[in-house]
Formats: C-alpha cells, structure tokens, sequence
C-alpha cells in the first residue's frame, strides 16, 4: 500500500460571504501550509485557519486581518487533526484559501 505523504485542496474557493469551509484532516501531517489570495478588496475581512481540539473546540491558529488585494501564506508545524479556514468578517472582496500539508 502507497502511503500518502502529503495532501492538497482548496478550503474556500472565490467566497464572498462569511462563514467556515468543511474541514482537512491533518492528523497525520506535521507541517501545513495555508495560501490565501484576496481579490477585489477596498475594505477588507478577517480570516481565520483554525485547529479542532480533541474535545472538539474550533481555536484559532492564525487570524489575518485583510485590506488588500495579494495573497497571504500561513504556515503551522506540529501535530494537529481537523482544520479549516474561516471567514469572520467581510465587508467586500472575494477570498481563496488553499492548504498544502505534509508529512
């Protein structure tokens, strides 16, 4: 069997409304990488990537406060198991978020 050493995908794809993207198992990777891109921003939003604990509780790992166009990368090293963006506050703009974790 072919032991996958690392995972890609898209979190939130062009999103112009708040809320959370499904969630990434990361429990068996050690380091991820999360590449927002924000376009069409005169204002801005906050964006999160966030961590569930064991017992189940989304925290905050990173927050970006957003007011440009450009991209932002944010990257988390450790064990961890289930993570997602989240997209807090919008007063314009569209947002990307996508993750590349590995081994």
């Amino acid at each position: 069997m072919i032991e996958a050493r690392s995972r890609a995908q898209t979190l939130l794809s062009a999103v112009t409304t708040t809320g959370a993207s499904s969630e990434i198992d990361l429990s068996e990777m050690t380091s991820a990488t999360f590449y927002i891109t924000a376009a069409s921003v005169t204002s801005g939003g906050t964006l999160s990537i966030q961590v569930k604990s064991p017992a189940g509780t989304w925290f905050n790992a990173d927050t970006q406060t957003i007011s440009a166009d450009g991209g932002i990368v944010v990257t988390l090293n450790g064990a961890f198991g289930p993570a997602r963006a989240n997209l807090t506050a919008r007063t314009d703009g569209a947002y990307t978020v996508e993750v590349f974790a590995k081994k």
